[in-house]
């Protein structure tokens, strides 16, 4: 859904800005 892709984009932002979440890592691993 829109909603969980933006919930992704979120965490994976939020990892590019030098956030330590292991969601965001997640995603940038499956990009």
């Amino acid at each position: 859904t829109r909603r969980g892709v933006k919930c992704l984009h979120a965490h994976y932002a939020w990892y590019l800005a030098g956030g330590d979440d292991p969601v965001g890592r997640w995603v940038a691993e499956r990009r």
